[in-house]
């Protein structure tokens, strides 16, 4: 099959965004135990689920919904132990989460050489999601948009942006495919308008945790993707 376009997804599809996350939330756990909270378990599972509130709450994953649930977080844990709330401390553990946005992702292993190698052979596009000044700056910092034709940043990558982008780019979703590592925002709303879906099994956000609507194709080695399209 002749392929038109190739639609990638960024945040731990081509960059490592998850380890970044990880790293601080080890850093507010720290900080959280200092303050005398130590059940670091109950406190990762309360830190995921206010997180996932917050993103339901708004619709989309607001920037600040990562920082603020970190806030959240230290005043849920405060209350159950008696301690007194202390803005402050609340504000000053919220930079934490800030720090998301701050750090550089580093590409995934094959993630440029994979890019490189199928310039020419197809249309390459980058579609990703999140607040557009946070995303715009870290596709820049990276240098990733030297591969793609054409890209954009939505606030949820749902169905209707899908549609959208293909319609806009005039891709035929018949010969194109999508790639990324969330059954949620990059398989099923693709397998819905009718592209080809290939999921890169790399550990999600539990927020992007789904059932797949449709078959689809699953690689673990991003270079395993230029052979999987000549199928």
């Amino acid at each position: 099959m002749v392929t038109d376009a190739i639609i990638f997804d960024f945040d731990d599809t081509l960059v490592a965004t998850n380890v970044i996350f990880e790293s601080v939330r080890e850093e507010f756990f720290a900080q959280m135990a200092a303050l005398g909270f130590t059940d670091q378990e109950a406190i990762a599972e309360y830190l995921n689920q206010t997180d996932i509130n917050n993103v339901l709450a708004l619709g989309y994953m607001g920037k600040d919904c990562f920082p603020r649930a970190m806030g959240q977080t230290y005043q849920h844990f405060a209350a159950l132990s008696k301690q007194i709330y202390d803005p402050q401390i609340a504000h000053s553990l919220e930079n934490i989460g800030w720090q998301v946005y701050e750090r550089e992702a580093d590409y995934l292993p094959g993630a440029e050489e994979l890019l490189s190698s199928l310039q020419g052979q197809a249309r390459l596009f980058l579609l990703t999601q999140g607040d557009t000044e946070v995303q715009k700056r870290r596709l820049d910092r990276r240098g990733v948009l030297q591969y793609f034709d054409d890209f954009r940043i939505v606030i949820n990558k749902d169905i209707a942006a899908y549609r959208s982008f293909v319609v806009d780019m005039d891709i035929e979703v018949a010969h194109s495919w999508m790639v990324g590592n969330s059954l949620r925002s990059d398989i099923n709303p693709a397998l819905g308008v009718g592209l080809r879906a290939v999921h890169y099994q790399l550990p999600a956000w539990d927020f992007e945790h789904e059932e797949a609507i449709g078959e689809h194709y699953s690689i673990t080695n991003l270079l395993d993707l230029e052979e999987l399209i000549k199928q």
